[in-house]
C-alpha cells in the first residue's frame, strides 16, 4: 500500500499557484533590491569621497614636509602633532590663523606659500611648498 506523505506545515507549489505568497515574495525581492541598491549608492559614495580625501600625492607632500609633527591630520598615519591647531574639517572654519583671516583658497595659498609674511610670530615654518604641492594640498584639505 503506497501512501503520500507530506510533512506538516510544508506548503508545495510554483509561483504563480499562490498568488497572495507571490506577492508577498515579490515585495520581499523588492526590499532586498532597495537595500541592496542604497548599500552600493553608499558604497560608490564613499569610494568617491574616499578617492578625494585619500589623495597619495596629498599624505606623501604632508609626511615629506612633517607637518603630522605639529598638526592632527586625519587620514595620514602618525599626524597627531599638538604645537599646530588640528586640519580635520578645515574647510568648514569660517576663518583661519586664530581668527585674523577668512579661510578661502587664496588665503591658503599665501600661508602655505610664506607663512610669516602673514603672521610674523607664527611658529609655522616656511616648508619650501611649490604651487603645485600647494595646490594638491588644498584640494585634499578641502575634500576633508
Amino acid at each position: 500500500m503506497t501512501q503520500d506523505v507530506q510533512p506538516a506545515g510544508v506548503s508545495v507549489g510554483f509561483i504563480g499557484l499562490h498568488p497572495h505568497r507571490s506577492a508577498s515574495s515579490r515585495k520581499q525581492r523588492r526590499t532586498a533590491a532597495s537595500w541592496i541598491g542604497m548599500a552600493l549608492v553608499l558604497l560608490f559614495a564613499a569610494a568617491w569621497a574616499g578617492n578625494a580625501m585619500s589623495s597619495p600625492e596629498a599624505k606623501a607632500i604632508l609626511k615629506a614636509k612633517s607637518c603630522g609633527t605639529c598638526h592632527v591630520i586625519p587620514g595620514v598615519e602618525g599626524a597627531y602633532g599638538k604645537f599646530g591647531p588640528s586640519l580635520k574639517g578645515l574647510r568648514d572654519r569660517a576663518r583661519i590663523l586664530g581668527g585674523t583671516m577668512k579661510y578661502s583658497t587664496k588665503n591658503m595659498e599665501k600661508w602655505l606659500k610664506n607663512p610669516k609674511a602673514l603672521k610674523p610670530d607664527t611658529m609655522m615654518p616656511n616648508t619650501g611648498l611649490s604651487d603645485e604641492e600647494i595646490e594638491i594640498l588644498i584640494q585634499f584639505f578641502n575634500a576633508n
